[in-house]
């Protein structure tokens, strides 16, 4: 049975933009940084064009190219910089994307194993999901953490396995002790999507246009087998696999 036509037993959460509006939070923490160093604020409103341009020196120049994009000198200011990101946190909670505390309760109430892989560490996730009482429904995680202590292991770089890389892929299956061809995934960007495409692990994967990456196209592209536009579409393409049979 191919992974399209076997039905459900786990669905595997992205969170950054995936489950929390991670996208919001970096966008004022990019203004509010901006201000605060002298930098540059090419962005009058969230939107699209906010996105694209994230995504793009993200994509080129991983998380300094953020900083690069604003004009603010991240390598002189990175002590403080990191200083005002924990505080900024502290006071401006990140919030989960609306309908998804909804989505996540009615997967589990379904009997779905449930898991998480995402950049974040544990740490950083805690907050947001226990706000809204979910943190217990999540049966496996793949954090940051998770790749820090393989790449201790191995004495390799930690980019050796963090996301597009394919370890995490793999670690959250043999977590949850499912087979590929019985699990989604949900990512939101090009990143998250080919993480699922570039080892072993091959489960579907469902991308996602509330994130990172509004281009659905785009997810399809990278390899994303459907787009949901809505978490209301999301529980549809759910909801019809988990009764194929």
């Amino acid at each position: 049975m191919n992974a399209s036509n076997a039905p459900l037993e786990a669905v595997i959460f992205d969170m950054d933009g995936t489950s929390l509006d991670t996208p919001h939070a970096q966008y004022s923490w990019l203004k509010q940084t901006a201000q605060r160093y002298g930098g540059l604020d090419p962005f009058p409103a969230f939107g699209a064009g906010f996105l694209e341009m994230y995504n793009d020196w993200l994509t080129r120049k991983k998380m300094p190219g953020l900083y690069e994009m604003i004009g603010v000198d991240y390598t002189g200011n990175r002590d403080a910089i990191h200083r005002d990101y924990d505080l900024f946190n502290q006071t401006h909670p990140i919030e989960l994307i609306p309908g998804m505390p909804e989505c996540i309760k009615q997967f589990k109430d379904f009997g779905f194993k449930l898991g998480v892989n995402t950049t974040k560490n544990m740490k950083s996730i805690s907050a947001p999901l226990a706000r809204y009482g979910l943190t217990d429904l999540f049966d496996a995680y793949v954090t940051a953490d998770d790749i820090l202590a393989q790449a201790e292991r191995t004495g390799l770089p930690h980019t050796e396995f963090a996301k597009p890389h394919g370890y995490s892929a793999e670690l959250i299956l043999r977590k949850l002790d499912v087979a590929q061809e019985n699990a989604a995934a949900i990512e939101d960007d090009t990143i998250g999507v080919t993480t699922y495409r570039n080892g072993s692990a091959q489960p579907r994967v469902i991308g996602v246009t509330w994130g990172f990456e509004p281009d659905g196209k785009r997810l399809l592209d990278a390899g994303a087998d459907i787009v949901a536009h809505t978490t209301g579409e999301l529980i549809t393409a759910i909801m019809l696999r988990a009764h194929r049979r």
